[in-house]
């Protein structure tokens, strides 16, 4: 076909001119029928190799087979490029370095590109119809039922169609033709996501704890940041993933306030990082401890990732967060977690301690919180802030630094009775822990939390007062008073 680099075949002469005839071999990359010697067929073999042999897989360039098909294509989860080839066709070899810039370029994290000879493949040649040279199928969401790629060859334009036909599932994008993926299933809505690299569905961050993570921002935040990362690398389309997100979303949740973070990165839109980090298949999970990267091997279910992540907390030195108490909103967040404890501090006003005195109770608050991080989840508050929270608390705080342990889902809360200071507030949050310090009931409704400014981290001022005014005195008789 003009213009394409394809030419399909036509309806056979009544005599064949030999595959190696000079007039054939420059117009024509069709499989012809021919009665030729062994010797003859032997000579084609060194062919082979000059387009996709051991050097090309080196280079990432999956080659399949008739014992590998079902493998590397029909059981991968995610759409998967074909490109059924053969040894002596020009097409193909001119093909070859924009097949293996695409590769790189979108192989696997948007669409897997896989070559197969049809020569020595026939048999899965004639099943998926090929009839010319090079042939594209793409197996997409239905992957008995590929379709044909009929657009342009030149190393832009083949990067351009296959990554739209893998994001519409396996059709349109890269022409008409072909028999298509399954159209009975919507295609997925899209709209961009945090900091990624382009459009994308709502992402795992939407409305939860997990840290949406894409191109644009992942240098600055995970491989620069000081903290501790769980990074899912995820595709849409993807079944493994679906069943990841929820409990995914569930540790997030539950580690929020940690020092832990999770974050999730769409790898068919942040295509720079899934390549950087050779994600291989979806989902990927790495661990990243200050920006050193190392596989995760761990369960998948909420209960196993956090089990990991205290577990990196409690040997990787990394300080714990104790955030002041500023909302409703965040005391809900925080506190009100299935099988959550809180310690609550309520410290002394910033005019009483100076901004010394309060980093030194926070100090002692994050030493605590270090060692007993995987069940408590510690916040802080001026004392005085949050007069109905303290009432609450059987009137907590007749002063101050004070400390309560408070269970939302129970309805318990139990007071700190001894100094503020380490050993003594370690002690109390074990006992607590252990049913060694009695606790009391109260309405989880009662402990409402005000919304507060938070602390700019510097010393307090006393706010300014109007002088007295003496110069009432209007020298009128009610401006006069008697000795």
């Amino acid at each position: 076909v003009h213009g394409t680099g394809r030419t399909r075949v036509r309806a056979a002469p009544v005599a064949l001119r030999p595959i190696n005839s000079p007039l054939l071999a420059a117009i024509s990359c069709e499989p012809v029928r021919q009665r030729a010697s062994s010797a003859r067929m032997l000579a084609f073999l060194p062919l082979v190799a000059a387009i996709y042999g051991p050097a090309a897989r080196k280079e990432g360039v999956i080659v399949a087979t008739a014992s590998s098909f079902d493998e590397e294509v029909l059981k991968h989860d995610g759409p998967v490029a074909v490109q059924f080839y053969a040894p002596w066709c020009g097409h193909c070899k001119a093909l070859k370095p924009a097949w293996k810039k695409a590769t790189k370029a979108l192989s696997p994290g948007t669409i897997k590109l896989v070559v197969v000879d049809a020569t020595t493949e026939g048999a899965l040649a004639r099943k998926y119809g090929v009839k010319g040279y090079p042939s594209i199928q793409i197996f997409g969401s239905n992957k008995r039922k590929p379709e044909t790629y009929q657009g342009a060859r030149d190393e832009s334009s083949l990067i351009s169609g296959l990554r739209k036909m893998a994001k519409s599932g396996g059709g349109g994008g890269g022409g008409s033709g072909g028999s298509g993926g399954d159209k009975s299933k919507p295609k997925p809505k899209r709209a961009s996501s945090s900091g990624g690299g382009g459009g994308g569905h709502s992402g795992w961050g939407a409305g939860s704890a997990v840290e949406e993570l894409g191109d644009s921002d992942f240098e600055s935040r995970v491989m620069e940041g000081e903290g501790l990362w769980l990074v899912a690398f995820y595709a849409p389309w993807c079944g493994h993933c679906r069943n990841l997100e929820p409990e995914w979303k569930a540790a997030a949740a539950r580690l929020e306030g940690s020092g832990f973070k999770l974050g999730a990165v769409d790898a068919t839109q942040a295509t720079g990082v899934a390549s950087e980090h050779g994600v291989q298949g979806y989902p990927t999970i790495k661990f990243f401890n200050r920006g050193a990267a190392t596989p995760y091997e761990g369960g998948r279910t909420a209960e196993d990732i956090v089990g990991h992540a205290m577990s990196a907390l409690e040997t990787s030195g990394v300080e714990a967060e104790v955030p002041q108490l500023t909302s409703a909103e965040q005391w809900r967040s925080l506190c009100g977690k299935k099988g959550t404890l809180c310690a609550v501090a309520f410290l002394p006003h910033i005019l009483d301690s100076g901004a010394d005195g309060r980093n030194a109770h926070i100090a002692t608050l994050k030493a605590i919180a270090r060692r007993n991080r995987r069940l408590y989840t510690f916040l802080w508050s001026e004392g005085g802030a949050q007069p109905v929270l303290e009432e609450a608390l059987d009137r907590c705080c007749a002063s101050y630094p004070a400390l309560a342990a408070v269970s939302l889902e129970k309805g318990r809360f139990a007071l700190m009775r001894d100094a503020f200071d380490e050993k003594h507030a370690a002690t109390f949050v074990g006992g607590v822990l252990r049913g060694g310090i009695r606790t009391e009931p109260v309405a989880a409704s009662a402990l409402k939390v005000v919304s507060v400014e938070e602390w700019d981290g510097k010393d307090g001022e006393l706010p300014e007062e109007e002088p007295l005014d003496y110069d009432d005195d209007d020298g009128t008789e009610e401006g006069k008073s008697e000795l």
